[in-house]
Formats: C-alpha cells, sequence, structure tokens
C-alpha cells in the first residue's frame, strides 16, 4: 500500500478478517473457550473435533497427519477443509513441518507473514520494476527473486 501511494497508484483497502469465520459451532467454542480462556461452554462435539495426546509431539502430529490423510483419501474431504490446531504452536511447529511435508500433507503456518514468502518477494519486486521506469537496478534486484520464467538459463538469450 505504501508503494502504491508512493507512486500515486490506485489500490483497494485490504480487508482485515477480524472475526472468527469459521463454519462450526464447536470449533469456535474450543477456539474461543480453550485457547482464549475465554468464559463459555463448548457444545456436544457432533464428530468435527478430534482431540489426541500422545507422550511425544511427533506422535501426536503423526496421529493428525495419518487422519488428515484418511479424510482425504476415503471421506472426500480437501485439504483446505481441515485445521489443525494448538495452543502452543511453536512447539509443535518443526515436527508438523517435519511429518506433514513425510505424508506429502500441505500446509502452512499462519503466524509466518506472508511478506517475506518468495512469491510475495517477486511480486513486490516485479511491481517495483513496472513502478520505476525498468530501471537497471529493479530489474536486477526482481531476478534475484528467484521465481519466474526468466530465471531458467536455458530461456535467457544474449
Amino acid at each position: 500500500m505504501k508503494m502504491c501511494e508512493e507512486q500515486n497508484v490506485a489500490y483497494e483497502q485490504p480487508e482485515i478478517l477480524s472475526q472468527n469465520r469459521r463454519h462450526s459451532p464447536v470449533l469456535k467454542a474450543m477456539e474461543s473457550v480453550v485457547f482464549a480462556g475465554e468464559e463459555g461452554e463448548i457444545p456436544e462435539n457432533n464428530g468435527c473435533i478430534t482431540i489426541y495426546s500422545a507422550d511425544r509431539k511427533y506422535d501426536e502430529v503423526d496421529f493428525a497427519a495419518s487422519e488428515i490423510s484418511r479424510l482425504v483419501r476415503n471421506e472426500g474431504f480437501r485439504y483446505r477443509e481441515i485445521s489443525v490446531i494448538a495452543k502452543n504452536a511453536d512447539e509443535y511447529s518443526s515436527a508438523i513441518e517435519t511429518v506433514f511435508s513425510r505424508h506429502g500433507i500441505p500446509f502452512f503456518d499462519a503466524r509466518r507473514p506472508v511478506s517475506g514468502l518468495p512469491l510475495m518477494l517477486s511480486a513486490k519486486s516485479a511491481l517495483e520494476v513496472v513502478l520505476t521506469g525498468y530501471s537497471t537496478e529493479k530489474i536486477l534486484s526482481c531476478l534475484k527473486c528467484g521465481i519466474g520464467p526468466l530465471l531458467r538459463r536455458r530461456n535467457l538469450r544474449a
């Protein structure tokens, strides 16, 4: 937004999703009562939530990965319809990355800012190239991001 304002480029205000937009009343209650520490009651679980505990974090994550694989393979779920929630996600991040990768389960860490992801850096660099009138410095910076068909050596012609 700042770059757009500096270059007098029109943009739409981003929508900030501050409300809980999950569909399940049980999940909403779990999120607010268990994880946020708010007052309230948890309605009867209709089978949409599984709570599992093991001696090791890797065993917990492996159970979650196996269950996710089963839901996708046998029950027709899509990965985007499944959430894994932990009270202290930092303790589980390395286990999730290792185990989910091994199971071939796509995942993202909602706490990680997207501004540092390669795709976002490339998009920002490409926009800077255009906004600066294709300056050599910005073109080289864009090429260093590592994404895009121009980076494939066979596509570069002298």
